[in-house]
């Protein structure tokens, strides 16, 4: 399970929890044929972030800067793709890169 930050409502405050989830062995003496073998559980560990005033503070008052994420647009994919057909690029693609993959041919992945 991919780690999430969740809200948590406490006393009409809202708290935040970083919470992340991994399976551990219950026996680590237990040997087995490769990685995974043997009995395991799965263990969900949180850790408490604060809340969004006390993070914003933390965020603002920390010796390295946020670095910014520049976001680009839901199209994006598609007008690079219009830029390598209008230019040709499509082509070249095509030549040195044969094959599919699900169906879809492999030089549109490149």
């Amino acid at each position: 399970m991919d780690p999430k930050i969740y809200p948590k409502k406490i006393g009409g405050k809202i708290y935040y929890y970083y919470q992340y989830t991994r399976r551990e062995k219950i026996n680590l003496s237990d040997e087995g044929k490769g990685p995974g073998s043997g009995k395991s559980k799965v263990k969900t560990f949180s850790e408490y972030l604060g809340t969004a005033e006390s993070i914003h503070k933390k965020i603002n008052e920390s010796k390295t800067k946020c670095i910014s994420v520049r976001q680009k647009s839901f199209g994006f994919p598609s007008a690079v793709y219009q830029i390598c057909r209008k230019t040709g690029l499509d082509e070249i693609l095509k030549k040195y890169i044969p094959g599919e993959r699900y169906s879809i041919p492999k030089y549109i992945y490149f």
